[in-house]
């Protein structure tokens, strides 16, 4: 097994940053300045975290790029509305964001659910990212070789769709509900600590914070629609896509290769679903390896 590699250090030196958008507010971190020369990567968050998923991944990529971490809509610090979560609707939303920073182009990094919107932008505005790198992400629509179908493969995907049932069950019981979630999908089982299980706790105890969670699976069918038609509107930046040993695998490389041209990745090796959380130290190093190869 490889050495530790996380912290349950909660801090990070990232200032608060928002912009009104779409009728509310839309919170991230930053850890550059407007007008910052800096190479900057985006860096999108799934479920059930927030902005502050990336905060280990950033501190080991190094000061010399500039960080920005959405919440996205209806998860973390941003506004909790009632609808707007398709994958295409969340790029306009990660594209606003990107505005407010005065960022015109950026390397993408995502993971889970964040992939999602993460793919539509780079299809809507390819001119604003220079590449992708998709981690652990549920790649819908797909049906190639080597792809699995992700909503029958794992319990939540349906579980969550249902809303009603959903908070029904999980209203109350958010605490130990996530303590299991992360523990099931984790191969590392010491990477979340109690502060960290206190923090995403409280945002989905906070107001439309466990409904705004869901709102992102009850989408997934639309999501997943928008993503079938890059089929025909293939990406042609360099793209990165790593399954976790212990969850999607190879489907991540396989899925993403239906849709994009130039694509490398594989499998992250003794690691559950949280990459970023589980494995940052190896995780920046095939960042920095893919950005090098695709500068040159």
């Amino acid at each position: 097994m490889p050495s530790s590699d996380y912290s349950s250090s909660l801090s990070w030196e990232a200032r608060h940053a928002s912009v009104i958008h779409d009728g509310g507010l839309l919170h991230f971190r930053d850890t550059g300045q407007p007008g910052s020369t800096n190479r900057t990567v985006l860096m999108v968050h799934g479920f059930p975290q927030c902005a502050c998923e990336w905060r280990l991944l950033a501190n080991e990529l190094g000061p010399d790029l500039r960080c920005i971490a959405p919440d996205l809509r209806g998860m973390g610090s941003s506004f909790k509305p009632a609808n707007g979560y398709d994958a295409a609707h969340q790029a306009g939303d990660l594209l606003a964001m990107l505005d407010a920073a005065q960022v015109q182009q950026v390397d993408v990094v995502a993971h889970d659910l964040g992939g999602l919107p993460s793919l539509m932008l780079a299809a809507l505005h390819p001119e604003r990212v220079r590449s992708l790198a998709l981690f652990e992400v549920p790649f819908l629509g797909f049906s190639g070789p080597g792809v699995i179908d992700v909503v029958n493969a794992y319990y939540h995907m349906k579980f969550h769709q249902d809303m009603d049932l959903a908070q029904g069950l999980i209203a109350g019981r958010e605490r130990f509900y996530l303590q299991h979630f992360f523990n099931d999908f984790s191969y590392r089982k010491g990477w979340l600590s109690e502060a960290e299980l206190d923090h995403y706790t409280s945002n989905l105890q906070a107001p439309g914070g466990l409904r705004g969670a869901l709102e992102h699976y009850r989408a997934l069918p639309v999501s997943a629609e928008q993503l079938a038609g890059l089929r025909q509107h293939r990406l042609t930046m360099p793209v990165l896509a790593y399954g976790a040993e212990l969850a999607l695998a190879e489907h991540c490389v396989n899925a993403v290769r239906e849709v994009a041209d130039d694509v490398r990745g594989g499998v992250v090796p003794e690691c559950g679903h949280w990459v970023p959380d589980e494995r940052p130290q190896w995780v920046a190093g095939q960042l920095h390896e893919f950005w090098r190869q695709h500068a040159a």
